[in-house]
């Protein structure tokens, strides 16, 4: 599973277009098809305030429900260090899901191209950058809605 994630990383392509979503929250679609036509499933995130690794479950308009659960990440060379919590600000009791969100990895990668110096002017492209990612066995299709900065 981490080979198809990272081979799915070595071919994203990236779209810059103005996109729907809220300022600040992370859009991650799944569908069950190549051509991204049957939406499976879409997780949204975002930074937990005065946090730098601290990113909590939302719906769509970026409000924390009671009982969201939140992850701490952070983007090494390599591996990308993830933890998941029981809380919404990164506290408390760790949970162990045996499974890293395939989006974890795309969240670096965004973070990587604007710490090489892709700074990317909220005007001009809107609140987000859309990011197609393919899978390598051309099954599924994968995007992601990354907050400029």
């Amino acid at each position: 599973m981490a080979y198809a994630v990272s081979v799915m990383l070595l071919v994203a392509l990236c779209r810059f277009e103005v996109s729907a979503a809220i300022a600040g929250v992370y859009a991650f679609e799944t569908y069950t098809d190549a051509s991204c036509s049957v939406l499976a499933q879409t997780e949204y995130v975002k930074e937990v305030s005065g946090s730098d690794d601290c990113y909590v479950y939302t719906n769509a308009d970026g409000d924390v429900a009671d009982g969201a659960s939140s992850f701490t990440l952070t983007c090494n060379p390599g591996l990308a260090d993830y933890a998941e919590y029981e809380s919404e600000s990164c506290t408390g009791s760790g949970v162990s899901s045996g499974t890293e969100p395939w989006f974890t990895k795309t969240m670096c990668t965004s973070k990587g191209l604007i710490g090489l110096g892709l700074n990317l002017d909220a005007e001009e492209v809107g609140t987000n950058v859309e990011m197609l990612i393919h899978n390598a066995q051309g099954t599924s299709c994968l995007k992601a809605h990354v907050p400029t900065q």
